[in-house]
């Protein structure tokens, strides 16, 4: 990635760290106390750049397969969401619909039905 090459004012022919390099690094080398004032750093230069905004959150979503026993698995009912919660959600997320021109979602006002899932019973907490 070229950007990346600039900001770590690396030529084209120069051979870049290993992504690893800088992971492990932080994870063994690093203390804790070290890795936050860093992070805190890194913050403050991207607030006071303009590049900080709270108006979206973004979250890691990224999958993991679980590692439970499918035999040990018991059948619970799992409360709905909140109503109010819902709503609140389905009027943000129609908002950005139409800022970004598409149709909104409908809001049947059904209120949602409790679903069943299947809960892992190999550890209690």
């Amino acid at each position: 990635n070229m950007a990346y090459r600039w900001f770590l004012g690396y030529t084209l022919q120069e051979e870049t760290p290993h992504f690893s390099t800088v992971s492990y690094n932080f994870r063994h080398r690093f203390t804790e106390e070290t890795v936050d004032r860093v992070f805190h750093w890194i913050l403050e230069e991207v607030a006071e750049a303009g590049y900080l905004s709270p108006k979206a959150v973004f979250i890691d979503g990224t999958h993991i397969k679980a590692n439970a026993n499918t035999k040990k698995q018991v059948k619970v009912q799992i409360p709905a969401a909140s109503r109010h919660y819902a709503k609140e959600l389905m009027e943000e997320v129609n908002a950005d619909r139409e800022a970004h021109g598409k149709q909104p979602f409908d809001d049947d006002d059904e209120p949602p039905t409790p679903t069943k899932k299947h809960r892992d019973n190999t550890s209690k907490k």
